[in-house]
């Protein structure tokens, strides 16, 4: 069995209009894709934009409503809501933005961005959430001064590898990757990939990698849609 297995996924935007503002239309964002993603695979979308990815992606994680279809995981439906509460679902799949940025709250300094995951679903002492946050920063690459400045003190690909390391907090056995180089020089870009791929290695971490550039999306997956 996949570890994800997307079933005839349809996410669909009702358009309103006139005085009553009733449905007359709707904007099919998704309409009908099926994949599945395997264990410590990187299972590639790729698209133009507008296509759907992102909202696929964001979708499997939980932060769109699915008009119909299925998103299985573990053999439960997790479009379901009262599905989703009672599995480590949360836990078990996290999300890298495409806009490092504006994903990283600009008023909290990074320990906390990358410590409020941890909060959520594990009971630690304050020296022990500073070490793992420490050692998250460790495998980004990151240096131990990173923990007390804010987001906006960072270039594009460190800011980048800072979501890494908060996507990476809770363990997670899948990480939805969102056009996560977009935004990156092609330098910068091969930095950021080649230790997204050493992480997948060393911890056997799936991804699903969104983006509308085929060259990136080869480079890091054997299996596309």
């Amino acid at each position: 069995m996949a570890m994800i297995e997307v079933r005839n996924l349809k996410i669909h935007y009702p358009i309103r209009s006139g005085f009553f503002n009733r449905v007359t239309d709707h904007v099919l964002a998704v309409d009908g894709i099926d994949f599945d993603i395997e264990q410590g695979e990187t299972y590639g979308l790729i698209g133009e934009s507008g296509s759907g990815k992102s909202t696929t992606g964001k979708a499997i994680v939980g932060l769109e409503p699915v008009t119909s279809g299925s998103i299985m995981y573990q053999g439960q439906d997790i479009t379901k809501r009262s599905v989703r509460k009672h599995m480590q679902y949360n836990k078990d799949v996290q999300m890298i933005f495409q806009d490092s940025l504006s994903s990283l709250n600009p008023r909290k300094r990074i320990e906390d961005i990358i410590a409020e995951p941890i909060r959520n679903f594990q009971n630690l002492t304050g020296d022990e959430e500073r070490r793992r946050v420490q050692e998250l920063l460790d495998i980004v690459g990151m240096p131990s001064d990173a923990l007390y400045k804010y987001p906006h003190e960072f270039s594009g690909g460190q800011r980048q590898r800072i979501g890494v390391a908060r996507a990476m907090a809770t363990n997670p056995k899948l990480i939805i990757a969102d056009e996560p180089v977009s935004a990156l020089d092609l330098s910068v870009q091969a930095q950021v990939l080649n230790f997204m791929k050493r992480i997948q290695e060393e911890y056997n971490i799936s991804y699903l990698f969104i983006s509308h550039d085929l060259g990136v999306v080869k480079h890091m997956c054997k299996n596309m849609a």
